[in-house]
């Protein structure tokens, strides 16, 4: 049984779709969302890659490449450095690809921008 809001109110409703941004600092945040629906946690190993063709993310949990630092990011001047991103080319956000992705492999695509 659900309450009854005041007239003339719409209820928000919280949306958890997982993602990744890629921010001005060159590091990838991972959404709370993300670790919390895949049992990754601060700390954890993984491996990462993208497509260069469509600019899709992937994230490889059984890779071993890259940690989960304290505050949920993974710095990767790297992959700035391969796609020739400025600052004034980011943030970048991806979003979770259900139909594409695996246990193992996390597909993101990227999102337009705005």
């Amino acid at each position: 049984m659900s309450r009854r809001l005041p007239e003339g109110f719409v209820e928000i409703r919280n949306t958890r779709i997982p993602r990744i941004t890629f921010d001005r600092q060159f590091r990838f945040y991972f959404s709370s969302s993300l670790l919390e629906d895949f049992g990754l946690k601060v700390g954890d190993r993984v491996g990462l890659a993208y497509n260069k063709r469509t600019g899709d993310m992937l994230i490889d949990k059984k890779g071993r490449a890259f940690r989960i630092d304290s505050r949920q990011y993974i710095s990767s001047k790297e992959f700035a450095r391969a796609n020739r991103l400025e600052k004034a080319d980011v943030p970048i956000t991806y979003e979770f690809d259900e139909e594409r992705s695996t246990d193992e492999f996390l597909v993101f695509y990227r999102l337009d921008d705005a």
